[in-house]
C-alpha cells in the first residue's frame, strides 16, 4: 500500500483463487505463500495457472527448495522472496515483476 498499490488478502489458497476469478480487472500481480491453509501455494498456483495462464505471481515464503523454486520458475512464477524480508526487498521483486510483464 505505501507503495500505491491496492492490496486484497485472502486467508486460504482457494480463497485467493476466488477473489482473483471474481475481481474484474484482475490484479497486477499476486504474492503468495507457499504455506497456507487448505491447499498449498504451488498447488494454489498450479490451480491459477490453469485459470489464466498470464497470472503474474511472486512467492514469499519462509520454505526455500531450489528445486521447487525452479520448478515454480518454469511453471511461470516471476520470483521468490526468502523470509524474512526487508519491505525493501518486497518492493524490488515487485517493481520486477511488473516490470517482466511489460517488456
Amino acid at each position: 500500500r505505501q507503495s500505491g498499490h491496492r492490496v486484497l488478502f485472502a486467508r486460504s489458497g482457494q480463497e485467493a483463487l476466488q477473489i482473483y476469478v471474481e475481481t474484474q480487472p484482475r490484479p497486477d500481480l499476486v504474492l503468495m505463500d507457499l504455506n497456507m491453509p487448505g491447499m498449498t501455494g504451488d498447488q494454489a498456483f498450479h490451480e491459477l495457472k490453469r485459470i489464466d495462464p498470464h497470472a503474474p505471481v511472486v512467492f514469499v515464503s519462509g520454505y526455500w527448495d531450489a528445486a521447487l523454486e525452479r520448478e515454480l520458475r518454469e511453471g511461470g512464477a516471476l520470483g521468490f522472496v526468502q523470509k524474512p524480508y526487508e519491505a525493501a526487498t518486497l518492493r524490488d521483486a515487485i517493481v520486477q515483476a511488473m516490470t517482466s510483464q511489460t517488456s
